[in-house]
């Protein structure tokens, strides 16, 4: 994964040299183990925003609405609308491919962040194939299981990809710095991005 690849030894590097460092200054108090999970949240977070921008740039008109269809078709991950009851999308490894299942009983716009946020998983699970993620507690069970959602940093940078991916901030901010914010700017904003007001 090339957008892992660039930065994980870097970020190994200093996650590591933070830990001495903190270590040292708490004489040894520190659980260098969460230090280190969360520097890897932080460091993950904005490799996955920057992946957003970098699929944004390539593989779209560079306007809004941004569709996370076509990214999936980007990173050749099948999307498979169900009637599926719980979550509202998982995803599985189906013939050697991801596939996004999302459920139809949503709402366009809840698909739409439903499928950007399963793209996030899939990288993260790409990221782990190439010998990275390791840090997160669906990586760290004795056997690998793909359908495991229950670690809330994968989940919350999951949601950061999404987020990114729709309506990228430096886009946003562009948008209500020049007016006064106001409810209708905000439903003009979600109308534009095509996203919900959550």
């Amino acid at each position: 994964m090339e957008w892992v690849d660039a930065h994980a030894k870097a970020g190994r590097h200093r996650a590591r040299k933070e830990i001495s460092r903190e270590s040292s200054a708490n004489c040894g108090r520190l659980d260098q183990r969460v230090f280190f999970v969360n520097s890897f949240y932080v460091q993950y977070r904005s490799l996955l925003t920057a992946e957003a921008n970098r699929l944004i740039a390539r593989h779209t008109s560079g306007r809004p609405p941004f569709d996370p269809y076509e990214i999936a078709d980007v990173l050749k991950v099948q999307v498979r609308e169900e009637k599926i009851d719980g979550p509202d999308g998982y995803v599985v490894r189906e013939g050697g491919r991801w596939c996004a299942v999302i459920s139809s009983r949503a709402a366009k716009t809840r698909r739409r962040f439903t499928l950007a946020h399963e793209l996030g998983h899939v990288l993260l699970f790409r990221a782990r194939e190439n010998g990275h993620a390791k840090e997160f507690l669906r990586y760290r069970c004795p056997s690998f299981q793909p359908n495991f959602h229950q670690d809330p940093e994968e989940e919350a940078l999951c949601n950061a990809f999404a987020q990114e991916l729709l309506m990228p901030l430096d886009e946003f901010q562009t948008r209500v710095s020049i007016h006064t914010v106001s409810p209708a700017i905000i439903l003009s904003v979600a109308r534009e991005f095509d996203v919900s007001l959550q």
